[in-house]
């Protein structure tokens, strides 16, 4: 939405494509920006791959892009036949670095609602902590109790923790997780967590 804030304040129109990942968003996008603005200002267009690729061909001023980098390969290539500027966001390794005269309680709330928004499906989404081993084991007790205050006891009956989008990504996650913990990560869970 923001990407579009600024077109619109730029005086462009916007074709936008969300998702076919998350159809019920995409559906409220478009009911919503329907309503404010005319099909001439924004048009949300629905639909999978498809209708992204048929998209591409288009000419347009500007495309901003945000998803994974293998997407971003086919959008630049894309925009590139029309010579057409573009914006790519596709994220990265947020690290975070506490150090022992850190706020603790303060950097685990702040790191756990960063992390635990969307469920970690955003752009954002801090990928690493490195604290320092003085204040390690309070930094994981303040987590903990971080996500407690969010989502309760038990964060799988919490109505505010969101899900994964879908199957595919649960098991690309789920792999990553189980790589992690073979190799080096120490895991620190609690069943009911999970």
């Amino acid at each position: 939405m923001s990407p579009l804030a600024h077109a619109i304040a730029a005086g462009n129109a916007v074709i936008i494509k969300p998702s076919e990942y998350t159809p019920y968003t995409s559906a409220l996008l478009k009911r919503i920006l329907s309503k404010v603005f005319s099909s001439d200002q924004v048009s949300v267009i629905e639909g999978d791959h498809e209708v992204s690729t048929a998209l591409l061909k288009l000419k347009f001023d500007h495309i901003f892009f945000t998803g994974s980098p293998m997407i971003g390969k086919v959008v630049m290539k894309a925009a590139a036949e029309h010579l057409t500027s573009i914006t790519l966001e596709l994220g990265g390794k947020s690290p975070v670095i506490i150090g022992q005269s850190a706020n603790i309680s303060n950097a685990a709330e702040k790191v756990m609602w960063a992390k635990l928004l969307n469920n970690g499906q955003t752009c954002i989404a801090p990928d690493f902590v490195f604290v320092h081993e003085s204040v390690q084991e309070l930094f994981i007790q303040q987590c903990k109790e971080a996500i407690k205050k969010m989502y309760g006891d038990d964060p799988k009956q919490s109505k505010d923790y969101c899900r994964i989008v879908n199957a595919k990504h649960f098991a690309r996650i789920q792999s990553l997780y189980l790589d992690a913990v073979k190799k080096v990560v120490r895991c620190i869970q609690e069943e009911k967590w999970i």
